[in-house]
């Protein structure tokens, strides 16, 4: 302890010395390296915390891509759609399906901007959400792959139900489960996608199967 009767952290170190007539003694250093520790503590703390958030940086950045590049493919297919399509009606359901998609499109970048507030604002909490809209919304941002691959979505969930979640992330599992059922589908097959809903004691289950046909 030091003269303050604290606790410190101490190195020994000792070094042997033999004189002229084969006398032997050691001679011990002791250092405080208390601060040292401590400065050491500290940045290893900061460390962990930066690579978290560099983690944390990736992810965003993984699922930013996925979302754009979503958005991206489904107006692409419902231009390719719409360049090769001669019947007036159709073309004008294409047309509101593009209208549609961009909208949505803004509205996904809106919630990247969210979620960058979620991570400055630790406080912002769940709430309770109507899940039909998200899925509707959702689906219309894949339009474009659900036309091209002929897909049918089956939705056995009420209107009622809610789920208890932040906006931008119930947004972005979604497009990211459903688009992948579309996305890797058995081929030549016509996918079917059911949504369901179930509650336990703790959690609303959302389950979504991919039957292919």
């Amino acid at each position: 302890k030091n003269k303050q009767n604290q606790g410190i952290v101490v190195d020994i170190e000792g070094q042997l010395i033999i004189d002229g007539n084969n006398n032997k003694k050691v001679i011990v250093s002791v250092f405080d390296v208390t601060l040292r520790k401590r400065q050491n503590k500290r940045l290893l703390a900061q460390n962990d915390v930066a690579n978290k958030e560099i983690e944390k940086l990736v992810n965003f950045a993984h699922m930013t891509s996925h979302n754009l590049k979503g958005h991206a493919t489904n107006l692409s297919l419902l231009l390719n759609f719409l360049e090769n399509e001669n019947d007036s009606k159709k073309r004008k359901e294409i047309i509101s399906l593009l209208s549609k998609s961009s909208s949505n499109l803004t509205e996904s970048i809106k919630g990247l901007r969210e979620i960058v507030s979620i991570r400055q604002n630790l406080h912002l909490k769940k709430k309770p959400l109507p899940i039909n809209e998200f899925i509707y919304g959702v689906q219309q941002n894949l339009s474009g792959i659900i036309k091209k691959e002929d897909a049918r979505i089956i939705n056995e969930i009420g209107d009622h139900e809610r789920v208890m979640a932040l906006p931008a992330y119930l947004e972005s599992i979604l497009f990211h489960i459903i688009g992948n059922a579309l996305k890797f589908k058995q081929r030549n097959k016509r996918p079917i996608i059911i949504l369901n809903i179930h509650k336990n004691k703790d959690y609303t289950v959302i389950s979504i199967a991919t039957v292919c046909r």
